[in-house]
């Protein structure tokens, strides 16, 4: 019968080898740092070159330690930089003080490295293209139906004129 890797290997060795694999368990500190992280996203979507390993060097963890953060969570690191990407994306295409920007300014300002990228995004979120996104919400669903409250005011003031 083999002896006990306790007694083959000096337990420095034991734990250098078994680094590589440690998977973080999902205590507090886990969650704590996985919330950091999507805090993180959330706050610098609209930066196009945030990228995973970007991302690990802002909140000061390697790579790996990022992909297993996440290993077992419902999206990826690089999804929940899209989906920030998209919803900051909508949320500049639904503001109508920001309805002069044009589909490129809304891609730039929502992190997007090319306007077919955003159109793309907005398209598979909401089928619309960007421009019919923000007609939609800002003009409702029928011609002359305000579905803003700024527009829905703006209606009613021009019905009692």
């Amino acid at each position: 019968m083999p002896a006990p890797a306790s007694a083959r290997f000096p337990a420095r060795l034991l734990a250098a080898r078994g680094a590589h694999r440690r998977v973080p368990a999902e205590g507090p500190s886990h969650i704590d740092l996985r919330a950091r992280v999507v805090g993180h996203i959330a706050a610098h979507a609209g930066d196009a070159e945030l990228t995973p390993a970007r991302l690990a060097a802002d909140v000061g963890i390697s790579p790996r330690t990022l992909e297993r953060l996440f290993e077992h969570a419902p999206m990826s690191v690089a999804a929940h930089i899209a989906h920030a990407r998209l919803d900051l994306a909508l949320e500049l295409l639904r503001d109508p003080r920001l309805a002069h920007l044009g589909s490129d300014d809304v891609a730039a300002r929502a992190g997007f490295t090319s306007t077919s990228r955003l159109q793309r995004a907005v398209l598979t979120a909401t089928g619309l293209t960007p421009s019919a996104y923000r007609a939609r919400v800002l003009d409702g669903p029928f011609p002359g139906h305000a579905a803003h409250p700024a527009h829905a005011a703006h209606a009613a003031h021009a019905a009692h004129v």
